[in-house]
């Protein structure tokens, strides 16, 4: 594993696939993203979805897998700000959900990043929830704060996700 960072990168923001090569071992990435299908979303929607993607290289703002740091395991989720300034909405929550769903069965540890906009979430997704289904949580409800995005639970509240 490589802790050298060129002077270039330093000075621009990472995208996801620069985080994995800086954290993961070599050659020890294994996407577990299925395409995306955006044929159910308004033409003018769908025309900006294309437009991230080409500024992006990915399909959604994280990108999910498996890889290997230092030798041990870790399940990933990794944030791409340069689609949609790495707002979540629907598609990606869905990731994010059976990313840790996959990792809690594999007893995996969860390695994710952030690389928000400041935005909780995209408007579009039906208000500030940004799980991809209600029963990811106890409670089902999940409340933005200037602080991210914090998930309630019978317990109280869970740190930010």
């Amino acid at each position: 594993m490589t802790t050298a960072v060129s002077s270039t990168l330093t000075q621009q923001r990472r995208g996801a696939e620069d985080l994995l090569h800086l954290v993961l071992d070599e050659r020890s990435w294994e996407s577990w993203d299925q395409p995306i299908d955006i044929s159910g979303y308004e033409y003018a929607y769908q025309q900006e979805l294309r437009a991230a993607q080409e500024r992006s290289g990915t399909d959604e703002s994280v990108i999910t897998g498996r890889g290997r740091v230092r030798g041990r395991p870790v399940a990933v989720v990794a944030n791409e700000f340069k689609f949609l300034a790495g707002s979540i909405g629907r598609d990606a929550a869905r990731r994010i959900t059976a990313t840790v769903r996959r990792a809690t069965a594999e007893r995996l540890p969860v390695l994710a990043t952030t690389a928000s906009g400041g935005r909780s979430a995209r408007p579009w997704t039906g208000g500030s929830v940004p799980t991809a289904d209600r029963h990811s949580t106890a409670s089902g409800r999940a409340a933005s704060t200037s602080r991210g995005t914090v998930m309630a639970s019978r317990g109280g509240p869970r740190r930010p996700i």
